[in-house]
């Protein structure tokens, strides 16, 4: 540096001393501040005025050769100075809609730094990109602006995309020492986060203090390193942007990873076949570019989420259990969490899964479109689910915004509309009552502007909250916004909700609670008491929501405990006739999860307390001709029922009516159905919450439909709860709420 200005001085005695000047100031601060120590060598960084970044820096070594499909090992060290001023090649990936940038290049772990300009033991925040697990690098994001403005440390990594980090041929358990296979894109993010365990103290961070977050497929990675024993200890605190830990994850449903990679090997452009070691010797033979062109083939479908072969599954050792598993056990890394997702997640994947897979979407299609969308995402028999979801989602309750095409646009809403119900909004507050009911702190939200700054264009409705939209407001700029204009296109009020947003994740950083001065209150989420904080740009809607009010906006009394490739509409399937529910997805005659006995169930009222029809009568479904079989007769006999009676009492001990619940064996859980009969409330609004899970456990809940009563009897339709494992005593919650969320009535009740 004193060289550098040492030449420059020359130049500027001809140019009149200014650069000399300017240098002679700045050149003292760089060299106090440019160059940090790790534990492998110094890295030499960017400097400005309000941050440090230490760009591609290694944190494992290059994932290749007899490498690939291992567990990362650390990194080399070097000697002199490292260059840390451009960032590291990405993982492999394909070129995407909304991935700009490919590469076939395996030697792609690397992490990036940003600091402020001074400061010691900040508090610390680790990112994991989103993409699917298949697309994305650390490098698309520029937290700067939330470093600068809020004095935190953050730090974004890659981890091994697609084949490269998820693929579990049998074949490599006989390499591990715990017999597991896939998942080394967990491994990878573990690996990440041992080197800022042992480095960021030399960046002014606390090793102490890590954050883990990350969105979309970033944050179910957090859910999975909560479910991760050997994450423990890395991370103090967690943040789950758009990716419910009670939702996605191909353990989760119960996909056999291992066939499904078994599958991927033997496609035609690969052609790995034969015994499990032959697989693996011939799929290491396979050059970079043929594995991410494989990947790319997809399932004959050019849309993101068809490609996204390969997931986080159950291996045995690295991820023991579903975070889902681990959290409702009591075997979940404990930490604080705030977790949240948008109102409109939906819209974007009405883009990415319908016109950018060369197909229409529109008042003529709706209908067939969500035939695909079901089968992809809720395998029962489509058919069925896209006649409810007609009727339980109609266009007309979607109006044309203006400048846009009325054929078009009311069917590019619902269709969002559906995708965020089911995918993202009841499937956060699923997880948000197993969290809380487990004793992990646990900070709610839902992002609400009904017009952010847009990520891609979308010609045939508003994206608006949809999913990664939140992203800019929590760094200051969206994906791929890397060193450009801070806040674009934002009007003053997004910016305030911004700066609000990153005030909120920065406490949130420092202590796991996320208030603070000037911030308006953000109550944690309680179990009976549930709030979510509404997080929108009008000073009259941004605060606390009900849980109750979110449900219903969202129809999780419809979608219950159902998410993202579960493999039953546990809800819907009571809302048909008693015939019809007992079809499972191949049509057969069994009785499917979830299924209604005894009489014909009715239709269930939406948010606004309609029935689903135009017509005001319920959806007639196809008849079936076929009875149960005689297998499905003989297993119904053999479930064990339990009835419950619970007296519900209001908080004057004043009986407020007595429930009967039915407590059956489903598989390999229990199924608690509660029907609500002969209730005596007071005239106004009502909803009731069912809660059941294992004495000691956390608690599973079912919220009713929308009830107003203009007498002291109510009559609410049947709710039902599903908790794991056949035996073991269960204890059973149900509360009566007002229009307020206050709990006004309650009973328990135990069974075994």
């Amino acid at each position: 540096m004193t060289l550098r200005c040492s030449r420059a001085r020359s130049l500027a005695v001809v140019l009149g001393g200014v650069v000399c000047l300017l240098l002679a100031v700045s050149a003292p601060a760089m060299a106090a501040s440019a160059v940090v120590g790790t534990q492998y060598g110094e890295l030499q960084g960017q400097v400005t005025a309000g941050h440090r970044a230490f760009l591609g820096i290694p944190f494992a070594a290059p994932p290749i050769g007899d490498r690939r499909w291992k567990p990362p090992q650390a990194p080399a060290s070097w000697s002199g100075v490292r260059d840390a001023t451009s960032f590291g090649p990405r993982c492999p990936q394909n070129v995407d809609a909304i991935n700009p940038s490919g590469s076939t290049n395996e030697d792609c772990l690397y992490l990036n730094v940003y600091t402020p300009s001074g400061g010691s033991n900040l508090p610390v925040i680790v990112w994991f990109h989103g993409g699917a697990w298949l697309i994305g690098a650390g490098s698309d994001y520029d937290p700067t602006e939330l470093v600068e403005r809020q004095n935190v440390i953050v730090v974004t990594i890659n981890y091994r995309l697609g084949p490269f980090g998820w693929l579990a041929l049998p074949g490599l358990k006989d390499e591990s020492a715990y017999h597991s296979t896939g998942n080394y894109g967990l491994m990878d993010q573990q690996q990440a986060l041992r080197w800022v365990k042992a480095n960021i103290g030399g960046f002014g961070g606390d090793p102490g203090n890590v954050t883990i977050a990350g969105e979309s497929a970033g944050s179910f990675s957090v859910c999975d390193h909560l479910a991760a024993p050997g994450s423990a200890g890395l991370f103090q605190r967690a943040i789950a942007e758009s990716g419910p830990c009670a939702g996605t994850a191909a353990a989760l449903a119960g996909v056999d990873m291992e066939t499904r990679s078994t599958r991927f090997a033997a496609r035609a452009a690969l052609g790995c076949r034969g015994s499990a070691a032959a697989v693996v010797a011939c799929m290491r033979g396979k050059s970079t570019e043929q594995l991410v062109n494989a990947t790319g083939q997809g399932n004959d479908d050019a849309s993101l989420v068809s490609k996204a072969t390969f997931f986080p599954s159950v291996d045995g050792h690295y991820l023991p259990m579903t975070p889902r598993q681990a959290i409702a056990t009591g075997h979940a890394n404990r930490v604080p969490l705030l977790i949240g997702s948008n109102h409109d997640e939906g819209t974007l994947f009405s883009v990415l899964e319908v016109e950018n897979a060369g197909r229409e979407l529109n008042a003529d299609t709706y209908k067939s479109e969500l035939a695909t969308v079901l089968d992809e995402f809720l395998p029962i028999g489509s058919g069925i689910a896209a006649d409810l979801l007609v009727g339980l989602y109609p266009l007309r309750n979607y109006p044309t915004p203006a400048g846009y095409d009325p054929y078009q646009a009311p069917a590019h809403l619902a269709y969002g509309a559906i995708l965020t119900d089911v995918v993202f909004a009841c499937a956060a507050t699923l997880g948000d009552e197993l969290t809380s009911a487990a004793g992990l702190p646990t900070y709610a939200y839902e992002f609400n502007d009904p017009s952010p700054p847009s990520l891609i264009p979308s010609p045939n409705a508003p994206l608006r909250s949809a999913h990664t939209a939140e992203i800019q407001y929590v760094f200051g700029r969206g994906i791929f916004g890397a060193g450009g204009a801070a806040y674009v296109n934002m009007t003053p009020a997004q910016v305030t909700l911004s700066h609000r947003m990153q005030g909120y994740w920065a406490n949130f950083a420092r202590t796991g609670n996320p208030n603070g001065s000037g911030l308006p209150s953000w109550p944690s989420y309680r179990p009976l008491f549930s709030q979510i904080m509404n997080l929108a740009p009008s000073e009259n809607t941004i605060g606390p929501i009900s849980a109750t009010g979110f449900n219903l906006d969202h129809k999780c009394g419809l979608w219950g405990p159902v998410t993202i490739v579960q493999p039953a509409f546990l809800t819907i399937l009571d809302l048909l006739p008693t015939s019809q529910a007992g079809r499972d997805a191949s049509g057969s005659g069994s009785a499917a999860p979830g299924t209604a006995t005894g009489a014909p169930a009715t239709a269930q009222p939406t948010a606004h307390g309609a029935p689903p029809t135009g017509n005001g009568a319920s959806t007639p479904a196809p008849s079936v001709s076929a009875g149960p079989s005689k297998t499905a007769k003989a297993k119904a006999k053999a479930r064990k029922r339990i009835t419950v009676h619970i007296a519900l009492r209001d908080r004057a001990r004043r009986s407020a009516g007595r429930l009967t619940a039915t407590v059956s064996i489903a598989g390999r859980g229990r199924r608690v159905r509660l029907a609500p009969s002969g209730l005596s409330l007071p005239p106004g609004t009502w909803w009731l919450k069912l809660c059941a899970g294992p004495k000691n456990g956390a608690l599973g809940c079912s919220l009713s439909a929308r009830v107003r009563t203009h007498t002291r009897r109510v009559h609410v339709p049947a709710m039902v709860v599903s908790v794991a494992g056949t035996s073991g005593a269960l204890r059973l919650t149900v509360a009566a709420i007002d229009g307020h969320d206050r709990v006004r009535a309650q009973g328990r009740a135990a069974s075994v």
